[in-house]
């Protein structure tokens, strides 16, 4: 061989290794999925999100592009809808307010969001599926929000682009849930099902499984003043939403879901403002698994405290 022809075979393997490293840098041309957890699926859950900078998340694209079909129909004939971020999700996934709401015989959906959500993904949901809820339950900590940002703004947004990303997801997924069935025992398992924190989500309900994210560090619940600065602006965004929401306001309630600091102040107030009512119910020796989102215990007693104070609102709302 020619030094000619070493330069060319070398330039080859430069530019094909070039183009691997491009590709494998950019996740929305090449996501990957090895690093999260397979240990969550079932015929009813899916990977909604992967603590993993390669994968990230799926929720967002899977509801809002109708990706997730066995969920669309329950969001759409849902009569109560939870709404709110990933507190909201942690909280109404609990087994009392799974065991409450499915003993009223009403379809029900939580569709809060995770990377700190605001009310612009709902919004945007409900007017793209046209949702007609007959309930509303809100975890304003905050929520209201007139200006999305982050994963929401990429997601409402959209183009070809993104939702090809979100696809590439999807199969993934599907890849995933085979060999973790098949393989989840060989050498391979690590490569192909890792160990990041990973949130499944239930197609039919909407709830969590939070069972392979994280462990508990225990931090105790709070409660501060912050936000009340945010006040006059929040209720204008509020204002908004609720009347794209069409939902008659004796019928929406405000909370705020225990964290440290917890803003009870600011609910109580923005609820007086909109005049809707508020429910949160103040527990002592309440404990979170990261100042963020409350541990299976203090979860439990709080969103049972939570479900025994709406049950006559929401049989009101949904009588007839």
């Amino acid at each position: 061989m020619t030094a000619g022809s070493y330069l060319r075979h070398f330039l080859i393997l430069f530019a094909l290794s070039g183009a691997v490293i491009f590709m494998w840098a950019r996740t929305d041309l090449f996501p990957w999925i090895g690093a999260c957890s397979g240990a969550g699926y079932s015929d009813d859950h899916y990977l909604a999100y992967c603590e993993s900078g390669r994968y990230g998340d799926y929720e967002h694209g899977a509801l809002l592009y109708e990706m997730e079909a066995a969920a669309i129909e329950p969001i759409k004939r849902a009569e109560v809808l939870f709404l709110g971020n990933s507190r909201t999700q942690y909280t109404f996934s609990s087994p009392p307010v799974i065991k409450a709401m499915n003993a009223t015989g009403r379809p029900w959906y939580v569709m809060g969001f995770g990377f700190g959500a605001k009310s612009e993904m709902p919004q945007a949901m409900i007017e793209r599926l046209g949702l007609t809820p007959r309930m509303l339950v809100i975890n304003a900590d905050p929520f209201f929000n007139d200006t999305p940002s982050g994963i929401s703004q990429k997601i409402i947004e959209g183009g070809d682009d993104i939702v090809a990303e979100y696809q590439k997801k999807q199969w993934l997924q599907g890849l995933h849930q085979r060999l973790c069935a098949d393989w989840g025992d060989s050498v391979l398992a690590p490569l192909l099902c890792g160990s990041s924190p990973t949130l499944f989500r239930a197609r039919s309900d909407g709830t969590w499984n939070v069972e392979h994210y994280r462990p508990d560090r225990h931090i105790a619940v709070t409660y501060s003043d912050h936000l009340m600065d945010e006040l006059s602006d929040t209720v204008a965004a509020a204002e908004s939403f609720i009347d794209a929401a069409g939902v008659p306001r004796d019928c929406i309630v405000l909370t705020v879901l225990p964290q440290r600091p917890t803003p009870l102040d600011f609910g109580r107030a923005l609820a007086d403002e909109l005049d809707l009512a508020f429910i949160s119910p103040e527990l002592d020796d309440l404990w979170t698994i990261d100042a963020s989102h409350m541990d299976v215990p203090s979860n439990n007693r709080w969103s049972s405290a939570f479900m025994q104070e709406i049950a006559p609102r929401m049989e009101r709302c949904l009588a007839g």
